[in-house]
């Protein structure tokens, strides 16, 4: 059994050395002990960098914790790392959102098809379409342009 002070440097390595997020299990798997010792470890680490003024944070995610920067700094990495600047939404994003927010619940086929169908606007230049009858929820919808 390690104590907690031994585990938060060598998980910190481990979220530092990925991409991704890293279930708590593996974690464990790799550190060789339990799930609950690293989740303990998890908290005082996450404590320590909330307590401290630092630019990174431990987020847990749906598959599970990773190391992110604080979103303040978007704008600061942006200058150094153009390429992860956050980019703004293309109009057709912005209609299949809108389409999607009118019409929920939304399948998924659905939002594919009005993708599809927003795509084929682009080289067609029309302002309305109809579904197929197979989607069975829109027979015609029109895409508002002032969005």
């Amino acid at each position: 059994m390690e104590q907690t002070w031994e585990l938060k440097p060598k998980i910190e390595a481990l979220l530092v050395a990925t991409n991704r997020p890293v279930a708590i299990q593996a974690l464990a798997l790799c550190l060789e002990v339990s799930e609950e010792e690293v989740d303990a470890a998890l908290q005082e680490f996450e404590s320590d960098l909330l307590g401290a003024d630092r630019g990174i944070q431990v987020r847990r995610r749906p598959h599970g914790v990773r190391i992110e920067t604080k979103p303040q700094y978007a704008d600061l990495i942006g200058r150094l790392l153009p390429e992860r600047k956050a980019k703004p939404m293309t109009s057709q994003a912005l209609e299949t959102l809108a389409i999607i927010a009118l019409k929920q619940p939304v399948p998924l086929a659905d939002i594919n098809a009005i993708d599809r169908l927003t795509n084929c606007r682009q080289q067609s230049g029309k302002s309305s379409y109809r579904l197929s009858d197979q989607l069975g929820v829109w027979q015609r919808f029109e895409i508002n342009r002032a969005i």
